[in-house]
C-alpha cells in the first residue's frame, strides 16, 4: 500500500488515505517508513525532505548457498563476518534467516559489499555487470570471501544502492500536522550502515516514544509536550551518532585511514578488557 495523503483533526485524531482508497484513523501517526520516508514529507515538507547521499556504492541482497557452503559459514561464526580490503572495499556476510535448522541449504544469508566511488549505479547498469563485478572481487580475498564469490547465484538479482542520509535538524513543529505525526526509525535520521547505530537507534526512539505516550495516556503530559520531549531527545542522540557513523563510513573505505583507527591498532579484545576492568 502507498500512502496518498494525511489529514489532522487537531482535537481527536489523524487520517492516513492510502492510493487503493483505505483510509486508517488513531491518535497518532508515527512514520517509520525508512529513509525515502513518505510521513516526513508530508511533516516537513518536500523540499526538506530529500535525502542526501554519500559517494559510497553498495550491493545488498540475500540468498542461499549449497548445504556445504551453508554449514562451512556458520562454522567460521554462527552470526556475521565482515571484512576490510586494502583495495577500499567491505564485504559482509551474515546470517538472515534458519527457517529449518536441518536443511543448511534454505538457509538465508544477508551479503553486503560496498566501496568508494566509482564504479556507480550508472556504470553498472544491468544485472550481468553488476554480478560480474562481485564475482571478480573474489579472488582477491581468502577464505570465505572467495567462495563467497564464487557460489553467487547467477539469477541473483540486487541494485548499485547509495548510501543514503537524512538529517533531523530542522523545526517540524509548526507543521499543520504536528503533534498528531511525528517521525522514527531511518524516516528520522537515515544514517550509513557501516557502524550498526541505524537498528540501535530505531529501538531507542521506539522505547522512548512509547514512554512519552504513555505519559500522556496518565494525563501526566498533553500530546504536544510528550511528543517535544521525544524528538528534542531523539534529534540530540540522532545527530551525534550521525557524525560518529559518518566518519565510519568514510573510514572503512579508506585503507590507510583505518589502519590509524584504535579498533584496528588495539583490537576489540584489548576494549573489552578495559571495560570489564572498570
Amino acid at each position: 500500500m502507498r500512502l496518498a495523503s494525511v489529514t489532522v483533526d487537531q482535537e481527536h485524531s489523524v487520517t492516513a488515505v492510502f492510493e487503493d482508497g483505505t483510509r486508517v484513523s488513531g491518535s497518532v501517526l508515527v512514520g517509520c517508513d525508512g529513509a525515502h520516508s513518505t510521513v516526513r514529507k508530508f511533516l516537513v515538507g518536500g523540499e526538506r525532505a530529500k535525502e542526501e547521499y554519500m559517494d559510497i556504492q553498495m550491493f545488498n541482497v540475500s540468498c542461499t548457498f549449497p548445504k556445504d557452503t551453508a554449514e562451512y559459514l556458520r562454522q567460521i561464526h554462527p552470526i556475521f563476518k565482515n571484512s576490510y580490503h586494502p583495495d577500499g572495499f567491505t564485504w559482509w556476510n551474515s546470517i538472515q534467516d534458519v527457517r529449518d535448522p536441518d536443511k543448511p541449504e534454505t538457509w538465508l544469508f544477508q551479503n553486503l559489499l560496498s566501496w568508494a566511488g566509482a564504479p556507480r549505479a550508472e556504470d553498472l547498469p544491468d544485472q550481468k555487470s553488476r554480478l560480474q563485478f562481485w564475482r571478480d572481487r573474489g579472488p582477491k580475498y581468502a577464505e570465505p570471501w572467495a567462495t563467497i564469490g564464487k557460489q553467487l547465484a547467477d539469477d541473483l538479482v540486487f541494485p548499485t544502492d547509495r548510501t543514503v542520509m537524512w538529517k533531523p535538524d530542522v523545526d517540524w513543529s509548526q507543521s499543520p500536522l504536528w503533534p498528531r505525526v511525528t517521525i522514527a526509525g531511518d524516516a528520522a535520521h537515515a544514517m550509513p550502515p557501516f557502524r550498526g547505530q541505524g537498528l540501535n537507534n530505531a529501538l531507542q526512539d521506539a522505547a522512548h516514544l512509547i514512554d512519552e505516550l504513555k505519559d500522556v495516556h496518565t494525563g501526566a503530559k498533553s500530546l504536544s509536550e510528550a511528543i517535544t520531549d521525544y524528538e528534542k531527545e531523539m534529534k540530540e542522540r540522532a545527530m551525534t551518532e550521525m557524525k560518529v557513523s559518518i566518519l565510519q563510513a568514510e573510514t572503512v573505505h579508506q585503507w590507510d585511514r583505518l589502519m590509524e583507527a584504535p579498533f584496528i591498532k588495539h583490537g576489540m579484545n584489548k576494549y573489552q578488557e578495559e571495560q570489564e576492568a572498570k
